[in-house]
């Protein structure tokens, strides 16, 4: 018999290659503070001549990826003022940097006009591989991967001619991405190697902790998950998310896509995944780009799609629809109509079901994905066919050399020879006295990983009887009339959660004695953050603690602690406002002490406040705990509730 949706169903599984849009983030500098801007703007008011036109500049800058309508602004100023000077080589920086403002605005059309004038005023080697490589960017940024590829490879021998090290790695870099464009993902990873060890010869840490971003990136699209979200870890290592939004808003991309893909085996991670989602649209909507804006709700109507959440993926993929649709975004919306239309046959709403299925078809044959990508192909053998004629040259070079270094080594042999027979002599005496240390050294690795494996198994079905004991109380729920009941058993449920968490954690690491704080808690405030967040509010969270260890005698008690301190906040500290932040940060100073602090930017601790008159079961566990791990509680408004805990971690004695 033949089913329209599960025809309709077939026909989407063949166009749909991948249904995660990726962050496609290439580092860059760090983005200058508004504090430099506003102070540029100062001096601006006091420069006059061609002066100007330099602070302009700068000022467009200061504003990127900030305030993308600012920048433009000001770059159109000081393309205006070049002009009126006639000063060739300022006319052309202003081009440039005007064109890319407006790329990072999602203004294609006049990026690509603006950046073709640039391309035409180029005076020399430098700035033509310049304009040629963001020509590359802007056409990426399309999804027209043959002619993004053909700007990257004019550059390539402008870079060399000058021997610009820096250049050469910026357009590799680019050029990984089309690679990955066409699904060569491991020649994607093969040419970020060039760039960073070109970088690497440069000590060019900041574009290195790039290179290695995305590595991570084109590890995931290889579908190795796992391997890629240590990759983005590294890569932001040191870095700020007030100070670098963009690439945080990336990182956070990328880890809700690791987690989504990796739900079929550890459904926990549904919560990670959309907790992280959320964060990277919060960061798009507030730097107002648009295009990511699109990607980050395309990536939130994935992942609710996962779970069968019809009703919240059909929102997110309209709205990314509405900004492709604005922007002329192909691909993005590609993506968005696949989760549209998916969405439409779960909820059942059929009323515009044909009319989006025949856009999703439309957008599919303009991409022209097949051929597109054999063109793509070709050009890339192209750029192959110039590297392998450079590398023959190089390698008859070393092959003359190598014929003068055969006869010194034939010398060099003989002598060689002599001196291996003797050392073999000596070595078959220390031979038998290693293979029996050998033997012993075997036994002792395969007690330990008799005990290892037990111990994991322990952690394990400790895990399991606690999800089994949560099920209970989930069920007793259901018998009850009482809202205070209720409202008790389900923080009794996250108080057996976040202990539960706590031993899957010990069981999936390689050390079974010890789990990442940082790690922890944000999976931790995703499964509360998901649990109590009111519908419309956009509670942000931070953690500072990376590679912060704790053994299973401390995380056990800071676990619920932070379960308490953080469920208060979600449910008192926000109450009236739609926006609020959560902060938790964890230092070990040089004396072994930890310092954990709790703070939200809510309303406040009420006028009068005594802890000690409390009768709060949360706050009398909290203080329990502290004494557990002999440590103290000092609660302030700052304004806001701030919670210090100064305590030392307890290590198993034998």
């Amino acid at each position: 018999m033949y089913d329209p949706k599960t025809h309709l169903s077939r026909l989407i599984g063949l166009f749909k290659p991948n249904q995660w849009l990726t962050s496609l983030l290439i580092f860059s500098g760090a983005i200058a503070s508004a504090q430099s801007a506003d102070s540029l703007e100062t001096v601006l008011k006091k420069t006059t001549g061609p002066a100007r036109i330099n602070l302009q500049l700068k000022i467009a800058d200061a504003y990127s990826s900030r305030n993308w309508e600012k920048s433009v602004d000001y770059a159109k100023q000081a393309r205006d003022l070049s002009r009126e000077y006639k000063n060739d080589s300022l006319l052309f920086e202003s081009s440039l940097v005007l064109s890319k403002s407006y790329h990072g605005l999602g203004d294609y059309e006049n990026a690509l006009s603006v950046g073709s004038d640039a391309l035409t005023l180029a005076f020399n080697a430098r700035s033509k591989a310049s304009s040629l490589h963001h020509l590359g960017r802007i056409y990426e940024s399309r999804s027209e991967y043959e002619k993004a590829l053909d700007f990257y490879l004019q550059a390539i021998p402008l870079h060399k001619s000058i021997d610009n090290k820096q250049g050469l790695a910026n357009t590799f870099n680019s050029m990984s991405f089309v690679y990955k464009g066409m699904g060569q993902y491991e020649k994607a990873i093969q040419i970020l190697q060039e760039a960073k060890a070109l970088y690497e010869a440069a000590g060019n840490k900041g574009r290195i902790a790039g290179v290695v971003f995305n590595i991570g990136l084109m590890t995931m699209e290889m579908d190795k998950h796992a391997e890629a979200i240590p990759y983005f870890r590294k890569s932001m290592e040191g870095l700020s998310e007030s100070k670098e939004p963009y690439k945080f808003s990336s990182y956070y991309n990328n880890l809700a896509n690791c987690y989504q893909k990796m739900i079929d085996k550890n459904p926990a991670l549904y919560d990670s995944a959309l907790y992280y989602g959320k964060k990277n649209l919060a960061i798009k909507r507030r730097v107002k780009d648009y295009r990511g804006i699109a990607n980050a709700n395309n990536g939130l109507a994935a992942t609710y799609e996962r779970n069968s959440v019809y009703s919240k993926s059909y929102a997110h993929a309209l709205a990314a629809l509405k900004i492709a649709d604005s922007l002329n975004l192909k691909a993005v919306k590609k993506n968005a109509l696949d989760y549209l239309v998916t969405a439409e046959i779960g909820l059942k709403k059929f009323e515009k079901l044909n009319d989006h299925f025949v856009s999703f078809s439309k957008v599919m044959e303009e991409l022209n994905e097949e051929t597109s990508s054999r063109n793509l192909t070709e050009m890339a053998t192209k750029y192959e066919t110039a590297k392998k004629e450079s590398e023959n040259q190089q390698l008859l070079q070393a092959n003359l050399q190598q014929s003068r270094l055969n006869r010194i080594f034939g010398v060099s042999g003989v002598l060689l020879l002599l001196m291996l027979m003797a050392l073999t002599y000596f070595y078959r005496g220390k031979q038998k006295a290693n293979e029996k240390l050998e033997a012993q050294k075997r036994q002792i690795e395969s007690n330990l990983r008799e005990k290892e494996a037990l111990l994991r198994e322990i952690h394990h079905r400790v895990k399991n009887n606690l999800q089994v004991i949560s099920s209970l109380l989930n069920m007793q729920s259901y018998y009850l009339d009482d809202p205070r009941m209720i409202n008790a058993i389900a923080e009794g449920q996250n108080r057996v959660k976040a202990m539960a968490l706590i031993h899957q954690k010990l069981y999936q690491t390689e050390h079974l004695s010890e789990i990442d704080f940082q790690e922890y808690t944000e999976q931790l405030i995703g499964h509360l953050a998901t649990a109590l967040t009111e519908p419309g509010k956009n509670i942000r969270s931070s953690v500072n603690g990376s590679s912060l260890k704790l053994d299973i005698d401390t995380a056990i008690p800071l676990g619920l602690i932070l379960n308490e301190l953080i469920t208060n906040a979600y449910k008192y500290a926000f109450n009236g406002v739609d926006e609020g932040k959560l902060q938790i940060d964890l230092k070990q100073d040089d004396a072994h002490y930890f310092h954990l602090r709790i703070s939200d930017s809510g309303q406040g601790l009420p006028a009068g406040f005594d802890e000690s008159k409390l009768n709060s079961l949360g706050l009398k566990l909290v203080h329990m705990l502290i004494e557990q791990l002999d440590g103290s509680l000092t609660i302030t408004n700052e304004p806001g509730a701030s919670f210090y805990i100064r305590f030392k971690e307890t290590r198993l004695t034998a």
